[in-house]
This record gives C-alpha cells, sequence and structure tokens, in this order.
C-alpha cells in the first residue's frame, strides 16, 4: 500500500464516510463550482451460468442509439432521461443528444433495450436499436 500525505488521507477519509445525501450534495458542488463530472456507468450484462452462447445464432441487438429528436421543443426531457440512463453531468448528456445519432448505452439485454427505448421514445426521441 502506498504511503500517502496525512492531508491526503485524512480528506480520503472524510470522503469515504460521508453519506448518500452529503454525498450528493458534494457531487452538485464539484459540478456547480469547477465543472468536475463523474465518469459515466456502464452496464454489464453477465449471462447466466451455465449457459453457453451458440455460433449459429444469429447477433443480438446490445445497443440503443438516439438518432435525432421527434420534436426539438422535448430536448430538455430527452436529456434528462439520458442523463438518467448514463449517470452522467448536464455537459455530457447534452454533447450526446446534439450529436446524434449515437450510442446512449451498449452491451446490453434485449429486455433493457426495450426499457430504455421506451423511455426514450416517450421523452420525445427517434432510437434504433443496433
Amino acid at each position: 500500500m502506498a504511503d500517502h500525505p496525512a492531508t491526503v488521507a485524512a480528506l480520503g477519509d472524510q470522503i469515504a464516510n460521508l453519506k448518500l445525501n452529503e454525498a450528493a450534495a458534494l457531487t452538485a458542488y464539484l459540478e456547480e463550482k469547477y465543472r468536475i463530472t463523474p465518469p459515466a456507468a456502464r452496464t454489464v450484462v453477465v449471462p447466466p451460468a451455465g449457459e453457453e452462447e451458440e455460433g449459429d445464432s444469429p447477433p443480438t441487438p446490445s445497443a440503443v442509439i438516439l438518432e435525432d429528436l421527434a420534436d426539438a421543443s422535448k430536448k430538455v426531457a430527452v436529456l434528462e432521461v439520458v442523463r438518467e440512463l448514463r449517470k452522467c453531468g448536464l455537459v455530457e448528456g447534452k454533447e450526446l443528444v446534439e450529436s446524434a445519432p449515437r450510442p446512449v448505452l451498449e452491451d446490453l439485454s434485449r429486455d433493457e433495450i426495450d426499457v430504455i427505448r421506451k423511455k426514450l421514445e416517450d421523452a420525445g426521441t427517434r432510437v434504433s436499436v443496433k
């Protein structure tokens, strides 16, 4: 284990001991004051044990692609859904929405794709599945 300065260790301990609401407030503060946002979360889907992949089966869809806004007035609603799904900051979410077509999430199961697709379409965007 690396030796860290006492100030760094104390700060790390303080952060690790934050309550959930305090951690959320710290995240909001860092985003507003310094434009520091946490990295986007990635969803990893692991097949159940015992199931083996078959080489003969056709490829299954695994990504939801945001194609464009169905209605430009719904941009804010779409942005909120994108930020919720990707667990990202305002800037990253806005860049994704404005630079469509782009994948929102990848490596998803069929059920996850259906849920995400419905959320995005309900918010006012056109999506495709890759």
